[in-house]
């Protein structure tokens, strides 16, 4: 049985298993062969470039992924800003002397003609199965339908929830994406909205934590607003209004389900959790 067939047995939801409190997103087009694990170190990367990528890479809110897609010469990388929405590329092979955050060559890609990396597939077989067979598949479909816009991606986190793709600008990572979800993830990334996306495949805003994420997505499945949250988010208590102005007080938790190896290629078993929430 693979990690995603275990995980659709024990696991119900999927919220709030995002990366969380990450807003600063680094694109390397790589057109190499992928590793299980793509060390920096360990890649043919020019020296500036590489020691770059490895102080952004330890920084809190950074997150540095490999992207490709047929056709792509792998010559440069995007930073996307999730705080102001806004993408930027540059050169590889540029000279890195001062690091990302000062580097002075960065260009807007509709000024030099790129076309924007906005849908992430996770096709990462080599780490694991479900990936590369489920995230193909997926990629195979977006890229009918939204052309180049769509790349594939390294881990993304979450084998088990395979097919996983990251939406940006929007900030969403899915999870069992279903063929059938391919036009509203169109719909999606054209508006700019997560209004089109059913809330069972969206695992989380990866600008929040992940209990945040959590309650967002339990709030929209209930057609509630947020009134009021505890200061303390170990409480779980928040109170919020339901679209027909009833109010009301809920309690948000996390229980344990059972252990499970969360990958095919690594059967290492570790506890899997819920968010459960208890209206009262």
């Amino acid at each position: 049985m693979s990690c995603q067939q275990r995980s659709l047995a024990l696991e119900p939801e999927i919220w709030g298993t995002a990366t969380e409190c990450t807003t600063q997103w680094i694109l390397v087009e790589y057109s190499g062969q992928w590793h299980p694990k793509m060390r920096i170190s360990e890649l043919s990367l020019p020296v500036g470039f590489a020691e770059a990528l490895e102080t952004v890479s330890k920084q809190e809110g950074w997150k540095v992924l490999w992207i490709r897609r047929p056709r792509s010469a792998g010559k440069h990388v995007y930073w996307w800003d999730l705080n102001t929405g806004v993408c930027k590329v540059a050169e590889i092979q540029s000279a890195w002397k001062n690091g990302f955050e000062t580097f002075e060559d960065w260009n807007f890609p509709q000024d030099i003609g790129l076309t924007v990396p906005k849908v992430l597939v996770c096709t990462h077989g080599n780490r694991d199965r479900c990936c590369g067979v489920l995230g193909g598949m997926i990629f195979r479909q977006l890229n009918q339908l939204l052309g180049d816009v769509v790349w594939q991606v390294t881990h993304l986190g979450g084998h088990r929830f395979a097919p996983t793709a990251l939406c940006l600008p929007l900030g969403l990572l899915l999870g069992r994406i279903d063929p059938d979800d391919g036009m509203d993830i169109v719909r999606a990334i054209m508006s700019n909205s997560i209004d089109p996306l059913r809330t069972e495949i969206i695992r989380g805003d990866v600008r929040f934590t992940k209990f945040e994420q959590a309650r967002r997505l339990w709030l929209r499945s209930q057609k509630g607003v947020l009134d009021e949250l505890s200061n303390d988010e170990t409480v779980g208590l928040f109170s919020w209004t339901n679209e027909k102005g009833d109010p009301y007080t809920t309690i948000q938790k996390q229980i344990e389900l059972g252990k499970m190896a969360p990958s095919c290629g690594n059967p290492k078993e570790k506890m899997m959790h819920r968010w459960m929430f208890e209206t009262q």
